[in-house]
């Protein structure tokens, strides 16, 4: 099980902005608001946004288990992969002292799958959840002044065939195409790769920061940050 989190500077923390109580979203303008002189004119310092990645290998029958480590590394917003519930839904969840929201795209079989927990205070920030496959998630949502879009992936492992692959990037770069530039993305997830003993090329991605031996994923993965301009924190 693995995990990473980032922390990201927001505006003020005082905007005020209305929810559907139907869906769990955000009201479309919400989005609107961003960038304009009304989103978050507040006098309050700027606040912390945390976010992590985290393979949880299931979420049957630990949901509460998770909250609960996520509430001790106040997380406010957490890609899971290898969630293993069923189907499509939205869930709260309750901790000891914490409640988040858990977005998740799954199959019939139980097997893969992706979420986003979000904790409580952020709820009405989300305006858009595309469950584009059980290994690909976006969630757009409104922090301070700016639109985050916030995409979790879970990149099939080895032993899979390459097409399964193939289509699973495939798909990524069809979420990432539909945000457009002006908006902040960051995607997070288990990308099943290592990142090798070789230190050559890739270092605007990686750093140089590598063990082991190279492996075909690894590459695919290198590939795809490059093209996109996106810098992988994350790749074991």
């Amino acid at each position: 099980m693995t995990s990473h989190n980032q922390r990201i500077r927001t505006g003020g923390a005082g905007s005020i902005l209305k929810a559907s109580s139907a869906s769990g979203l955000a009201d479309l303008g919400v989005r609107g608001a961003a960038g304009s002189g009304h989103c978050d004119e507040s006098s309050e310092r700027p606040k912390s946004f945390r976010v992590g990645t985290l393979n949880v290998g299931t979420m049957r029958g630990k949901a509460s288990e998770v909250v609960e480590t996520m509430t001790r590394r106040r997380m406010d917003l957490c890609c899971l992969q290898e969630t293993r519930w069923k189907m499509d839904g939205v869930k709260i969840i309750d901790g000891k002292d914490s409640r988040y929201k858990f977005f998740w795209s799954g199959n019939d079989k139980g097997t893969s799958g992706v979420g986003v927990l979000l904790a409580e205070e952020w709820w009405e920030k989300v305006f858009q959840v595309m469950r584009v496959s059980d290994r690909v998630l976006l969630v757009r949502m409104v922090i301070g002044r700016t639109v985050f879009a916030f995409i979790c992936v879970y990149v099939p492992q080895v032993g899979l065939s390459d097409a399964e692959k193939n289509c699973l990037y495939q798909m990524l770069h069809s979420a990432v195409a539909k945000v457009p530039a002006s908006e902040q993305l960051i995607i997070c997830g288990d990308w099943n790769g290592h990142t090798g003993a070789e230190s050559t090329g890739f270092r605007e991605v990686h750093g140089g920061q590598a063990i082991g031996q190279r492996n075909t994923e690894k590459e695919r993965v290198l590939e795809f940050a490059v093209a996109n301009k996106l810098v992988v924190s994350e790749l074991l």
